[in-house]
């Protein structure tokens, strides 16, 4: 069961951690899960282009939708009324 979560949780970590990285250790030959300089050059450079990359409708999209859904009452889905179990 261990083995499962980490093989889940893995791909996110490495994820969270290449954000942190500068470009110079993500096209590294050799990977490190733990970045060797720590930058957040990554996410100013995303600022600037948030036009090109809107991450807030990026973000809203994959949100919301799952909060709606696991809503305890239900939802309304093509007016009709679909009640969660």
């Amino acid at each position: 069961m261990t083995g499962a979560a980490m093989l889940m949780v893995a791909p996110a970590v490495w994820m969270i951690s290449t954000a942190f990285k500068p470009e110079k250790e993500v096209l590294s030959a050799q990977p490190h899960w733990i970045p060797q300089t720590v930058t957040t050059e990554n996410f100013a450079k995303l600022a600037e282009r948030a036009e090109e990359f809107p991450i807030g409708r990026w973000f809203a999209n994959s949100h919301f939708p799952i909060c709606h859904r696991s809503h305890p009452i239900g939802h309304e889905h093509g007016g009709v009324r679909i009640l969660s179990t």
